[in-house]
């Protein structure tokens, strides 16, 4: 038996993409004044006023896009199997529908979506003995996918990375230029300021929320890299 695969998108532009085709199979089945049809259309307009902002969530979680799909997706199969039963559209769930309340979780930082395990990201092929010789930095790359990948909901307001700062020119390599926090270890400025970082990290045990001192030395840090 052959396996069905489903390649997401990797770019907003791309899922934006994705999700017109979806809008345009909708008006095949409903009229263009139901409300899936509605609801979709005005999802991706909002969708394309906020396009900054889904990219930096994309930069920050490389499963983003995919979480949103799969949302849509879900949402759509289950007001369709209520309308299956329905006798009325008003015997449905229509927020089920109203795809815009998704948007509005990602703009208050509280989108939450658990990919079911059918979902799996796809694995890089082995590199070759020549491939390393080649590039010494492939290994170390490649050590770093297999890592997972922590997200900090708790980031410092005052240290939050923002949209016109260069990362790798500001913060990148940076940690050891504060001071040592109570856990032991260096400041993760990656998970600090970016909000994202993997568990695999040198200075994993600052990866919690910090206050007092603590919070203190990296609000410290973070000035002093953003004036030099």
């Amino acid at each position: 038996m052959t396996k069905t695969q489903v390649l997401f998108p990797k770019d907003i532009d791309s899922m934006l993409e994705r999700i017109d085709a979806l809008l345009e199979l909708s008006e095949l089945f409903f009229t263009p004044r139901s409300m899936l049809v509605q609801n979709l259309s005005l999802f991706v307009t909002k969708c394309r006023q906020k396009k900054l902002l889904l990219k930096t969530c994309n930069h920050l979680d490389d499963q983003f896009i995919t979480k949103l799909l799969y949302s849509i997706d879900d949402r759509v199969n289950k007001w369709l199997n209520e309308c299956m039963r329905a006798k009325s559209i008003a015997d449905t769930s229509l927020e089920l529908v109203t795809f815009v309340t998704i948007l509005t979780d990602i703009q208050l930082n509280r989108f939450i979506c658990f990919l079911p395990s059918n979902i799996k990201r796809l694995s890089k092929p082995i590199e070759s003995k020549e491939d390393n010789f080649k590039s010494p930095n492939k290994k170390a790359r490649s050590e770093t996918q297999t890592s997972n990948q922590v997200k900090n909901n708790n980031v410092i307001e005052e240290c939050r990375l923002v949209r016109h700062e260069n990362w790798s020119k500001l913060f990148q390599g940076k940690s050891k230029e504060g001071e040592i926090l109570s856990c032991g270890t260096y400041p993760c400025i990656k998970y600090h300021v970016k909000g994202v970082c993997y568990d695999d990290c040198a200075f994993k045990g600052s990866h919690r929320r910090l206050t007092g001192s603590d919070e203190e030395k990296v609000k410290k840090l973070v000035s002093k890299l953003r004036r030099e």
